[in-house]
């Protein structure tokens, strides 16, 4: 995993050559727009600086957070692969003790959720 700064956005009604303008102008690393949400990415310590340049510019965060994003991914496509998964993720959202974790699922849009 990677430590990294993301920052989430509403695409709804944003310009993607604007957002582009924006993000790279407030010291973004990367950042991709997609159908329903934009996705910036910074490094851990330049969060807040971005956060603050683009809060400046108007735009409302559905979430901005220090993650940790998988190098690699792993795609599971045995059904009963999917189920355990599923199960364990629940568990672990469930469980009081946990607060955040990660995973390296390639396709969680797969699981029974």
């Amino acid at each position: 995993f990677n430590q990294k700064g993301m920052i989430v956005i509403d695409a709804e009604g944003k310009d993607e050559d604007t957002v582009r303008e924006d993000v790279f102008e407030a010291g973004a690393e990367d950042f991709h727009f997609g159908e329903e949400v934009i996705e910036i990415t910074t490094a851990p310590n330049d969060l807040r600086t971005v956060r603050e340049f683009l809060e400046g510019k108007g735009y409302q965060f559905v979430s901005a957070e220090v993650e940790y994003l998988p190098v690699t991914t792993t795609a599971l496509t045995d059904p009963d692969d999917l189920k355990k998964m599923t199960n364990l993720l629940d568990a672990m959202e469930d469980d009081d003790d946990v607060q955040d974790f990660w995973t390296t699922l390639e396709n969680e849009e797969d699981l029974d959720r």
